[in-house]
């Protein structure tokens, strides 16, 4: 499935990722710490109004199969 994960703090500054439903938060964050080069300990993925946790999959909070868009918040730390 692809996500589409955009950076709150950088309007229009968004990554295209490729993922299964059963990836695991943390292991889409690596792939955001990649393309965006931002941490993963600094990011804090959004759907729906709902922060995501490291330790769930995408399948647990029902994200797929259509192209989705996740937020990226950018703790400043």
């Amino acid at each position: 499935m692809l996500l589409i994960v955009k950076i709150l703090q950088a309007p229009g500054k968004e990554c295209r990722i490729e993922v299964t439903d059963v990836e695991s938060i943390v292991s889409v964050k690596r792939m955001v710490a990649r393309e965006f080069d931002v941490p993963v300990h600094l990011q804090r993925l959004v759907f729906r109004g709902k922060t995501l946790a490291d330790g769930q999959s995408l399948d647990f909070y029902k994200i797929g199969p259509e192209p989705r868009f996740i937020s990226l918040c950018v703790d400043q730390r």
